[in-house]
């Protein structure tokens, strides 16, 4: 039986509704606004966003099928409603719309949209609710929609879903650390220096997909530092250590909760080196991390006869540090390639194995380890105008799809040196892979694994600001987005949230050269709206404390506030000034462990400005500026006529240091442009003479930047 059907036999659902009411299960979700019977008690939260959209699924299994998805987005995330989501969502592979139309959810009109995805079918209803879109989301099997008693139950969730009450506005809620308290509460989380560090590596992988085993040996070598050591405390997870050895002899070890101690025979002393064997295997390598937020990454590391990857897995042991050079060679079965960051030097083929053996020489902190990828790919290679060699790793029949992505690499690549010079590695290898769960998208040193889900074709997606939500822009999208953190994390060690914040920047650069400074500016629209909208609803928290990573507004500030600051900062500076100053900030930085005083430093010597004031504002407290401002005009004795002002910073909070533009329409005597205002206290009182009485009067924030609100009204 059809939805359509359903529709026009009301007895039929009338009566379903009476007979199961019993059995169903009221759920008020307040974060979402909505009101629903759930179909019984055993449908449970199973995952949720974490982002400024609400998305909450409820299932009774994992993974989620059926489920009952409640959604509430900003405004600006879906700029047409549900007539936005179609547009998102067609460009999933095997869509299949059902019908688009009028339909009511939760007592208004709205929309019903209907479709099919890989065998299950999907009816959502949304509504305009506020400055929010709300959305009811019914998804199962075919089979489970042509059982009348199932159908009628999911149908029964659109039939009750109603509004929650309106809560009353809710006051902006800003966590008040000062800058200093922040600054402490970083420094506070810094480690000791350790006491040695990996020079080397030296690497054997041998991976076997078809058993998903891999067994490893790393030869490093560890130099001491300060009063030296004599015990070695390293990273190493998902594997089984099967020894540890220093010129022959085997050294006891300790590997417990991702961290392999060695006691060292005798005391190492600064400057003295010493070169130990590491040996360990996994008979089943499947890194997960158990989290039930939608979209994330659940997948760290695998290997399987489809696809084998890594990416935060410490395969091998590596030091707080991670800035070791590194070699590397990959035993993988005859028609696998195995692929890793750094310098592809050969490759041997012998008794029905390829042995692949590549070299990473530069040193530079890491924040990941060297990962791996292994699948039976195919390559397309290209290179910039400086020589940056560019790897697109596909598997067969997918050549078009890497062809889209080299492209975009190219573009970005090319940009991105201009903007942050050449990288200290020439190569960056791009890595189609299939998790078992969930999506990927992460850059390791060189190496950057994208998964089928970001690997479709898009042939008639355009790199726009649509692109920031869109499927088939996002594909292209995350080719930038994670070629910029080789800049970025990598090759400037920058704090991540700062430097997740920084590619979402760059993805908009790459957007204003492809489409357009238009376009360009309606993204940092979109990325501000996602912050605002998170930030209304949830305390919001200073990108640099370390208390953002515990809180719910992390991905809104980290990955959309940052870009539009970033906006902000390149206005005030002037484009040109801008771009010579990050050039030198990232030259002058790469390869050091980089924190946002070192940034500000570098960015305000080549700016010739003190910046610290804006990073102070921006990154080290919480919230923006909020400012009212009331206007009157006077006229003195004698008759000169001034435009009086007053302003008030309305945030809770710190206080701002930001500029106003103010135009007064003056009537006969013209609009009058007064020169902007500096707005630097809680409340100010500003007087600017004009030319005649003003009729009305004209305010904007500095360069026009949706993060500084401003509201203007006629005093008596």
């Amino acid at each position: 039986m059809s939805i359509d059907r359903m529709h026009t036999r009301p007895f039929l659902l009338a009566a379903a509704l009476g007979a199961a009411a019993a059995a169903q299960h009221p759920l008020d979700d307040e974060a979402a606004g909505l009101r629903v019977l759930l179909p019984s008690a055993d449908w449970k939260l199973q995952d949720q966003s974490g982002g400024g959209a609400i998305v909450h699924i409820y299932s009774p299994k994992k993974p989620p099928v059926p489920r009952v998805t409640l959604m509430r987005f900003p405004a600006a995330f879906l700029a047409d409603g549900l007539a936005t989501r179609r547009t998102q969502l067609a460009a999933i592979p095997g869509f299949d719309l059902v019908r688009f139309e009028p339909g009511e959810i939760a007592g208004a009109a709205g929309n019903v949209f209907e479709y099919r995805c890989y065998g299950v079918r999907t009816v959502e209803r949304g509504r305009r609710a506020g400055d929010a879109w709300v959305v009811v989301q019914v998804a199962a099997d075919d089979a489970d929609w042509k059982d009348a008693a199932k159908a009628a139950a999911y149908e029964r969730v659109f039939a009750t879903a109603s509004l929650l009450a309106a809560p009353a506005p809710r006051a902006l809620r800003v966590d008040r650390k000062t800058p200093e308290q922040v600054r402490a509460a970083r420094a506070a989380h810094e480690p000791e220096p350790q006491p040695f560090n990996i020079v080397s590596h030296d690497v054997a992988l041998v991976l076997e997909p078809e058993r998903g085993s891999l067994a490893v040996t790393d030869e490093f070598v560890v130099e001491g530092r300060g009063e030296g050591t004599q015990q070695l405390e390293l990273r190493c997870t998902h594997v089984h250590v099967d020894e540890v050895t220093a010129g022959g002899a085997k050294l006891a070890f300790e590997s417990a909760g991702g961290k392999l101690t060695v006691p060292l025979p005798e005391r190492l002393a600064a400057g003295a080196q010493l070169r130990l064997r590491f040996a360990a295997h996994a008979e089943s390598l499947r890194a997960t991390v158990e989290q039930d937020l939608v979209a994330e990454i659940a997948v760290l590391g695998q290997v399987d006869p489809i696809s084998s990857f890594s990416s935060h897995v410490h395969w091998y042991p590596s030091d707080r540090e991670n800035s070791a050079s590194m070699r590397m060679s990959i035993s993988v079965p005859a028609g696998y390639t195995a692929v890793t960051g750094g310098e592809l030097l050969g490759e041997d083929e012998q008794e029905g194995r390829r042995v692949f053996r590549y070299e990473a020489a530069a040193r530079t902190p890491r924040g990941l380890p060297f990962g791996f990828a292994a699948a039976r790919y195919e390559r397309l290679s290209a290179a910039t105008e400086s020589g940056l060699q560019l790897d697109v790793y596909h598997p067969p029949g997918k050549e078009k799809q890497a062809r889209q992505r080299l492209d975009v690499g190219l573009a970005a690549g090319t940009l991105f040196e201009d903007l942050m010079g050449p990288l200290p590695w020439r190569r960056v290898a791009f890595c189609c892979v299939k998790p078992r769960d969930k999506e990927t998208g992460v850059a390791l040193p060189g190496l950057v694994l994208a998964s089928e889900g970001f690997f479709k074709d898009a042939a008639d997606a355009r790199l726009d600001a649509s692109s920031l939500s869109e499927p088939k822009g996002l594909g292209l999208l995350l080719i930038a987005d994670e070629l910029s953190h080789q800049w970025n994390f990598h090759a400037v060690p920058l704090p991540n949230e700062l430097a997740e914040g920084i590619s979402t920047f760059t993805n908009l650069l790459v957007i204003e050269a492809k489409s357009g400074a238009a376009e360009y500016r309606r993204g940092v629209e979109f990325c501000a709206q996602v912050y605002l909208g998170a930030a209304g609803a949830e305390q919001d928290v200073a990108l640099a404390d370390p208390a953002l990573y515990e809180s719910k507004v992390y991905r809104a500030v980290a990955f959309c506030k940052v870009p539009a600051v970033l906006d902000l900062l390149r206005v005030r500076l002037g484009d040109q000034r801008f771009r010579a100053a990050w050039r030198h900030a990232f030259t002058q930085l790469r390869g050091k462990r980089t924190g946002y005083d070192e940034l500000q430093q570098a960015l305000g010597d080549a700016a010739e400005t003190d910046l610290r004031a804006f990073f102070d504002q921006w990154f080290f407290q919480a919230g923006h500026p909020r400012a009212d401002v009331t206007w009157r005009g006077r006229e003195e004795p004698g008759g000169a006529r001034v435009l009086e002002l007053e302003v008030a910073q309305r945030q809770p909070g710190g206080l701002f240091d930001f500029a106003l533009t103010v135009e007064a329409d003056c009537g006969a005597a013209g609009k009058v442009q007064l020169a902007p205002l500096a707005v630097r206290e809680r409340t100010a009182t500003l007087r600017r003479p004009v030319p005649g009485p003003v009729r009305a009067v004209t305010v904007r924030a500095e360069a026009d930047s949706p993060l500084i609100r401003v509201t203007v009204q006629a005093g008596r």
